[in-house]
């Protein structure tokens, strides 16, 4: 089984591997400390405490601990409390005994004391440390290894507080799951790749595939996701933790969203959630506190999320529904809190769409937690991001398209494309004027060493980037045929931004799923905030991820600047104002809006958000002026089929689309230069033609036609 520590935690030569370590690798570090503790050489600490969750090598560490330890001739006593059927008085005579004959082997060899599966004695905690540890020879080396840091048990002990080191192990980087793999004789990089994607790392879960490629031959790893006696034996693992059925339903619904609160937990479960019942929950050894909320392991939550599909889907379609509504609901509250875009990113992640998973959330145990984080990209950047750009030109020129494959972690589906390389080929991208642009343009995803892993490039819209947004190949076709009320509406302060342009996303190492996933984390806490985001891209795959997100392709916006071999349509996404309620319903219902029959909550929500904005009295913060007659031109007809707005004037259609962003009749007024009386007479004509007798009816016909 693999020792498994993501990146060593120090430098120097690696220990050498004793003959029963030929499938242990990493960890380097951990063993080197050992080997000095066990030399004598160690500082004013006594107890070396490995943690962890289930499946991170804890037991695996200690075994090699036990064997350095024999091979350097010292007396090893290894208890494993998991492996104990016995009474805690019993465990207590058990150890108790062993003092003697530690004490006679201490006065003339090392002596190392290893106790695993602390999490089993808590009971008898005050006794180990009063009776036991306490009594040992005082050079003794201990490591007490268990799923919860002693530091935490023993918080209220400064005495024994200080004693600890703490050795937290975490999961494989890619580069220990290739060394890992290829001692079991698995070594094509898109299967060493897929296994990583599966198994966050996770050495239980790595050990269980080897064991699969062992059985079936490596090929059988492509289906690793889709196989219950895998996915069975991870959850086992885990639940053992779990103690009572209470507790077992809260960590179900945990396994859905990403993060999660008490909040979210009684609305998923339909009861109330005694904070101690919280406390019991977030206590467990696969649960951490994230940045926002409260989260389960990476892996640990897929494999639960799958195992309640195979055993209760009913249960989790209920949890996911009634989790979607209510992120719905916050994402739709007047204001926009601050972290609106995390809470954008959790309901596109409790969607469920495997095309979404695969691209926004590829696994996240190489994100912020494995070191990787997003900045913004300055002039002291430009060398990093011209020898990237070099880089990827040469592989291009020299590869052509090469196959790029995405899993959902979710579900285990695979999506297989080419990589088509345009941004580095056709119309390739000029790093150093995306920088002197504006902040924010270049943003660069590195890691804990420094290393830039991935960069993507979203352009802010207001009346200093209007022009270079109209000259740049890719972007100038949708500005240029803006007219101009419409580009008016993109023209505002600099200060300020009108929308976002997403023009560029990529990863140095294309099966880099963590960078990936965490540049587009960044994208939704960034560009998101405004309403309005474009692209535009050739790539049928990227087309359809847009789509699914909700996302309109732009009429007449249609470029050739990749190529003319390369359609490349423009999209836009506008979720200001009741736009976004009705994005937020349709994705929820699978993409279509929802019917009578399916309305529910999240129906009642819509429909009382677009009254209240029709209203005027619970507006959420002001819109910027429309971008939708960006589809539907001013001054061109409105295509065949396009319901109301196609029997309206240029001046009605303006009009209507502006009771869509929910402006009142005197903003109407002031943005289209008219007199109020005017607006009045106009408005009273389209609700006529529209068959509508309100501005509510008015914006869910509008909306349900598709014009938003």
């Amino acid at each position: 089984m693999a020792g498994a520590s993501g990146k060593s935690r120090g430098g120097g030569r690696s220990v050498a591997m004793e003959p029963g370590d030929r499938f242990f690798v990493g960890r380097e570090a951990e063993r080197r400390l050992f080997l000095a503790c066990l030399a004598g050489r160690r500082r004013e600490w006594r107890i070396l405490n490995v943690h962890g969750p289930a499946g991170v090598g804890k037991s695996t560490l200690l075994d090699a601990f036990r064997r350095l330890a024999e091979a350097k001739g010292a007396y090893c006593l290894s208890f494993d409390a998991g492996d104990l059927p016995l009474p805690p008085e019993a465990a207590a005579r058990r150890l108790g005994d062993c003092l003697p004959l530690l004490d006679a082997e201490a006065e003339h060899r090392p002596v190392a004391v290893l106790l695993d599966t602390y999490e089993e004695m808590i009971a008898l905690d005050g006794w180990v440390r009063a009776r036991f540890l306490a009594r040992l020879p005082e050079r003794a080396v201990v490591v007490i290894a268990g799923r919860h840091p002693l530091r935490r048990l023993w918080r209220q002990s400064p005495a024994w507080h200080r004693l600890v080191q703490p050795l937290p192990l975490a999961p494989f980087d890619l580069e220990l799951t290739r060394r890992y793999l290829a001692l079991h004789g698995v070594e094509d990089e898109p299967l060493v790749c897929a296994v990583w994607d599966v198994a966050h790392g996770l050495p239980l879960a790595l050990a269980l595939a080897a064991s699969l490629a062992a059985e079936e031959g490596p090929q059988a790893l492509r289906h690793l996701p889709e196989r219950p006696e895998v996915m069975a034996e991870l959850a086992r693992r885990w639940l053992r933790e779990v103690p009572d059925e209470r507790l077992r339903r809260l960590v179900e619904a945990a396994s859905l969203p990403r993060r999660f609160d008490r909040d979210l937990l009684e609305v998923m479960t339909g009861a109330p959630v005694p904070p101690a019942d919280f406390d019991r929950l977030a206590g467990l050894s696969f649960v951490r506190l994230a940045r926002e909320g409260w989260a389960l392991h990476g892996l640990v939550r897929s494999v639960l999320a799958r195992y309640l599909r195979l055993g209760a889907p009913a249960t989790q379609h209920a949890f996911r529904q009634r989790a979607l509504a209510h992120l719905a609901e916050r994402l739709v509250r007047p204001g926009r809190h601050p972290d609106w875009g995390a809470t954008l990113y959790d309901f596109f992640y409790l969607l469920g769409d495997a095309l979404i998973g695969a691209a926004f959330f590829p696994g996240e145990t190489g994100g912020e937690e494995g070191g990787l984080h997003v900045t913004s990209a300055t002039a002291a950047d430009l060398p990093d991001l011209e020898a990237y750009a070099a880089a990827c030109r040469r592989r291009a020129e020299a590869e052509g398209p090469v196959p790029f494959e995405m899993i959902d972690p979710a579900t285990g589906a695979r999506f297989t494309f080419p990589y088509l390389w345009v941004d580095f080929l056709r119309a390739p991208l000029d790093f150093r004027a995306f920088v002197e642009l504006a902040p924010d343009v270049v943003r660069l995803a590195r890691d804990a060493l420094g290393r830039l892993r991935g960069v993507s490039v979203v352009i802010p819209m207001n009346a200093e980037t209007l022009p270079f947004l109209e000259a740049q190949p890719v972007t100038r076709t949708y500005f240029r045929r803006l007219h101009p009320a419409e580009r008016a509406e993109y023209a505002v302060p600099p200060a300020e931004t009108a929308a976002w342009f997403i023009r560029h996303l990529h990863t140095a190492d294309l099966a880099d799923a963590p960078a990936r996933g965490i540049l587009f984390q960044d994208l939704f806490r960034l560009a998101f905030r405004n309403g309005r985001l474009l692209t535009s891209s050739p790539a049928p795959f990227f087309q359809d991820l847009v789509r699914r997100c909700g996302f309109v392709e732009v009429p007449g916006a249609t470029h050739h600047d990749f190529g003319a071999d390369l359609p490349s349509p423009t999209y836009i996404l506008d979720v200001r104002g009741p736009r976004l309620a009705a994005l937020l319903a349709t994705l929820i219902h699978g993409g279509a809006p929802p019917d009578d029959a399916r309305a529910g909550a999240v129906a009642r929500l819509l429909a009382e958000r677009l009254a209240a904005w029709a209203a005027d009295s619970a507006r959420l913060e002001q819109p910027a002026p429309s971008g939708v007659g960006a589809a539907l031109a001013p001054d061109r007809r409105a295509p065949r089929g396009a319901g109301t707005l196609a029997g309206l004037t240029p001046r009605e259609r303006q009009v209507a689309l502006a009771v869509l962003d929910g402006l009142s009749n005197a903003e109407i007024a002031d943005r289209l230069g008219i007199r109020l009386l005017t607006v009045k007479k106009h408005l009273s004509r389209v609700f006529e033609k529209a068959g509508v007798r309100s501005r509510t009816q008015l914006i869910r016909r509008l909306i349900g036609e598709g014009a938003g």
